[in-house]
């Protein structure tokens, strides 16, 4: 018999490459996710929240390295920037996103540690770290350094001796080479936290829209935009800066065209459904042949399954006594009783007749069907929204029968004995 393993390599690669696991071409993209929600000054609700659920986006995207750190000091902050600059080195794509406190001085923007306590302007030098920080720890991505800033939340800190307010939040950047830097809420307005719900709205429509496929990245981030200003009826509104070169960028590419190899994929698969039907046909043909050569053999009658079905040309007809349990799924609880089933059979095919429960309610059946040894049954009720249920009972021994009934609410196992 031919091998199925080359086939199966092939369907594996088709399936890889169309559902986007193999890029067309292979890169290095890496990821921090910082999420600051624990400060001593002026705790957060969400960025922690925010931060792993954007960590889970970047891994989903298929990011070679994701490293998640949250509620960090400034000494945490200083070694995952240092890890990331490793894990930058040499890559295609270096994103950084911060959830969290953030402000500006003079210009200079930073990110704010959960251990800053910021009595004075001067402390942000010492105490916060700067957005240029960053942006050199991901110098060395090659393609796209991303930085994404959903911070300036609320201001909490009172900088002594500051030239302007914390409450104008992130200055104006214009930063170069392949870089693009997002913020949450455009320079000098507050990002929203979310309270109430569990993401801020900014990273709620960032988790929205970063994997659409075949989405260019400035597009995704326009995207984001129209989604906050809606949200937060425009009083918030993200904004991007930097600048690229002439090539499209992608987060999540759109379905790979077929290639070479994924074009001699689906031809071997092609080829090996036509082997197989004309192998189906070989033995269809054998089988026929088999089957006239052979005598014709006597298969034995199978026994009645029961006495009173062999004997009585209408077994269901008559007044039976029916036992039924029945538990309630939608109150998850259970109850038990009996009816009368008087069952007339006009034809071999068709059940008319009645049932009468042990409160005396009438349930009139509106159709049923014999076959063999088994009766289906539908019959309608009177309790408020049970519109129809359905039995279906089989002859198990003389004047026995047992199976199972159903209606909108109930599930029940029922006994009838010929009376």
């Amino acid at each position: 018999m031919r091998s199925w393993r080359p086939l199966l390599v092939s369907l594996v690669l088709v399936a890889a490459v169309c559902l986007g696991a193999v890029p067309a071409h292979a890169e290095k993209r890496v990821a921090l996710v910082i999420g600051n929600s624990e400060y001593k000054v002026g705790p957060l609700a969400n960025p922690a929240n925010d931060a792993d659920a954007v960590a889970a986006a970047f891994e989903a995207l298929g990011f070679d390295r994701v490293l998640l750190r949250k509620n960090l000091g400034v000494e945490g902050f200083r070694t995952a920037l240092s890890e990331m600059a490793r894990e930058s080195a040499g890559a295609d794509v270096a994103a950084v996103f911060f959830a969290g406190h953030g402000t500006e001085r003079d210009g200079r923007n930073y990110l704010i540690p959960v251990d800053a306590k910021l009595d004075r302007a001067s402390d942000l030098d010492l105490q916060a770290i700067g957005l240029s920080i960053v942006l050199d720890q991901i110098a060395g991505a090659s393609k796209l350094k991303l930085v994404i800033l959903d911070a300036c939340r609320n201001n909490v800190f009172p900088l002594a001796g500051a030239r302007r307010s914390v409450t104008r939040g992130l200055a104006r950047i214009e930063p170069e080479d392949n870089t693009l830097v997002v913020y949450a809420a455009k320079e000098g307005t507050l990002a929203d936290d979310g309270a109430g719900t569990r993401h801020s709205p900014f990273t709620a429509a960032l988790l929205k829209h970063i994997a659409t496929p075949g989405l260019e990245i400035s597009f995704v981030f326009r995207r984001v935009r129209d989604d906050v200003a809606r949200a937060t009826s425009n009083r918030q509104q993200p904004h991007l800066y930097g600048t690229l070169g002439g090539d499209a960028i992608y987060l999540k590419a759109a379905a790979a065209v077929l290639g070479t190899e994924t074009e001699d994929a689906r031809k071997a698969i092609a080829a090996e459904k036509a082997r197989l039907a004309e192998e189906r046909r070989l033995i269809e043909e054998e089988r026929k042949k088999l089957a006239l050569a052979a005598p014709p053999v006597s298969m034995p009658r199978p026994a009645q399954e029961t006495e009173k079905g062999a004997a009585d040309e209408r077994p269901f007809a008559g007044r039976w006594r029916a036992s039924f349990r029945c538990t309630l799924t939608k109150q998850q609880t259970s109850y038990q009783g009996a009816s009368t089933m008087l069952l007339e059979q006009p034809s071999a095919t068709s059940v008319t007749g009645k049932g009468i429960d042990d409160n005396g309610m009438v349930w009139p059946y509106v159709g049923g069907i014999v076959s063999g040894n088994t009766i289906s049954l539908k019959y309608k009720t009177k309790y408020p929204g049970n519109v129809y249920s359905y039995e279906k009972l089989r002859l198990v021994g003389p004047g026995k029968m047992s199976g199972v009934g159903y209606d909108k609410y109930n599930s029940c196992t029922i006994t009838a004995i010929k009376q």
